[in-house]
């Protein structure tokens, strides 16, 4: 494991210093190169761990501006998140719940909280979005470039010298949004954090070593993250875990598998 750093985190029992690493760790259990489902992720943390999922929205409509919410589908999906997340070693309401600023990400955030139960996150003024810019999906890059973002995160040594100048240092930028995460955790026991698809497309590939098949680059193929789609980062032992989550459970197809989904926006 390469180390360049460590991040330190003071929770009720001390300080606790977490590596930071060039090459993330995989959770061990959990195929790095495939979305694992957030419930068995969530069900095989020990009572010591603590976990952060940065997730895609839940199912919204064709428009994409701040104010549409999601769908009556998209609430629902949301919802069973929650409910996957219920029980285990996470206690009523210690959790950090927080999103971009757009209503389908509080929403989002807001039923994965009621699904679970957590009472003081039933409303979207209750979704912290101080982190907005932290989370956000212009973090790797700017570009709404459907095909070069995919090329970005999957054919990262295919790219031109002029194509790389519209997209920022994956490894530095991954790491950061990590230590980001871990700090906006804070004491608490579970972060859920909603962002979008062009931060999730880089940061879960980039977290199972571009193995992901997000390849809406190639000929043929849309491959794009599903709804509820994106990483889970463990705590444990003064080690940082990662992997691939999904959230929608699906049937391999015509339609998609697990955690991909082929198109702009349908779901699987």
């Amino acid at each position: 494991m390469l180390k360049f750093g460590t991040h330190t985190v003071k929770l009720a029992s001390g300080f606790v210093t977490y590596p930071t690493v060039l090459t993330p760790e995989h959770l061990p259990g959990f195929g790095y190169n495939e979305f694992n489902y957030i419930g068995d992720v969530y069900s095989s943390l020990t009572p010591d761990d603590r976990v952060i999922f940065l997730l895609r929205h839940s199912e919204r409509p064709s428009e994409t501006g701040s104010s549409v919410p999601l769908t009556t589908a998209g609430i629902q999906y949301a919802t069973a998140v929650g409910e996957a997340l219920s029980g285990g070693i996470v206690s009523p309401n210690d959790t950090v719940y927080a999103s971009t600023t757009p209503v389908r990400t509080r929403q989002t955030a807001q039923y994965i909280a009621t699904g679970r139960g957590d009472s003081n996150f039933s409303t979207l003024d209750s979704i912290d979005t101080s982190h907005a810019s932290e989370i956000s999906g212009s973090l790797f890059t700017s570009s709404t470039n459907w095909p070069l973002v995919s090329k970005y995160s999957c054919r990262f040594d295919e790219m031109t010298a002029s194509e790389l100048t519209q997209f920022n240092d994956k490894d530095s930028t991954a790491l950061k949004l990590i230590n980001d995460l871990i700090a906006a955790l804070g004491t608490k026991k579970m972060g859920v954090f909603i962002s979008h698809d062009f931060l999730l497309v880089p940061m879960s590939s980039w977290c199972a070593d571009s193995q992901l098949d997000l390849n809406f680059y190639d000929s043929g193929k849309q491959n794009w993250i599903c709804y509820i789609a994106g990483v889970a980062i463990v705590l444990r032992d003064k080690h940082v875990y990662t992997t691939p989550v999904y959230s929608i459970i699906c049937e391999p197809g015509a339609n998609g598998y697990k955690g991909i989904m082929h198109g702009y926006g349908n779901i699987l």
